[in-house]
């Protein structure tokens, strides 16, 4: 045994104590490498940020990011998105955006897709109105839909952020509508009611605005039917006086 350990080759020791030493030279040397690469990118970073080509890139990331985004929505979501935003803002931004809500996307988005059929029953109705000879009367759908279309091209389809004036634009016009084809046609008996129509535009408030703007609305579509109805009673009142009194003549 004293021969063993007198014949123990002491370069194995070298070797082996070599070993953990070359470990702790390359990990020091990596360890330097990766601070000289993170002093360049903080270099890098910073000189792109001095000339501002750092917030153009963080603009293409948001706009690739919100591409893709738009890519898994529907043509209906797509178009709502399209016209909440402005121009220099991103749905991907700010979390407080209205366009970041689910809830309040599918809300205009199915509005605007109302808004759309809408006009398709406008133009269906100006048709049956045709058909019946009652021209006056026909125009008023007519115009709605060529006011609501030209909203709804301009508001939604070309422009960013207008989506406040076509809501605006749309509700005032499903409310005047029913109104003006009353008038046209002569009153309540003669328009068999049409006027209660309008009653969609504070209903309509209520389910994709709030109930204080419902609320305004309705006073609205009110104020407009008591007239309406006083008007016409006040007209079958006079005529009714006057056919009486021609008998009595």
């Amino acid at each position: 045994s004293n021969d063993e350990v007198n014949s123990h080759d002491p370069s194995k020791d070298d070797k082996t104590n070599s070993k953990p030493c070359r470990n702790i030279r390359r990990s020091r040397r990596r360890d330097a490498a990766l601070s000289s690469s993170d002093e360049l990118k903080h270099s890098e970073l910073l000189q792109l940020q001095m000339d501002g080509t750092l917030a153009q890139l963080s603009t293409l990331d948001l706009l690739d990011q919100e591409e893709s985004f738009n890519a898994t929505q529907t043509i209906w979501k797509r178009l709502a998105i399209q016209a909440s935003k402005t121009p220099h803002t991103s749905i991907l931004g700010d979390e407080d955006d209205v366009t970041n809500s689910q809830k309040e996307l599918i809300h205009r988005a199915t509005f605007i897709m109302l808004s759309a059929l809408t006009i398709l029953a406008g133009a269906v109705w100006g048709v049956m109105y045709l058909f019946l000879r009652e021209y006056v009367a026909a125009l008023m759908p007519f115009a709605y839909c060529a006011i609501m279309g030209t909203v709804l091209f301009t508001c939604v389809f070309r422009a960013r952020g207008r989506y406040e004036v076509f809501v605006t634009c749309q509700l005032c016009c499903i409310l005047i509508l029913p109104f003006a084809v009353h008038v046209a046609l002569g009153g309540v008996r003669e328009s068999g009611g049409v006027m209660l129509w309008s009653f969609l535009c504070p209903m309509g408030a209520a389910f994709f605005r709030s109930a204080e703007e419902s609320l305004r609305w309705f006073g609205i579509y009110a104020a407009v039917s008591a007239s309406l109805l006083f008007w016409d009673l006040w007209t079958a009142a006079g005529s009714h006086n006057g056919y009486g009194h021609d008998i009595g003549n």
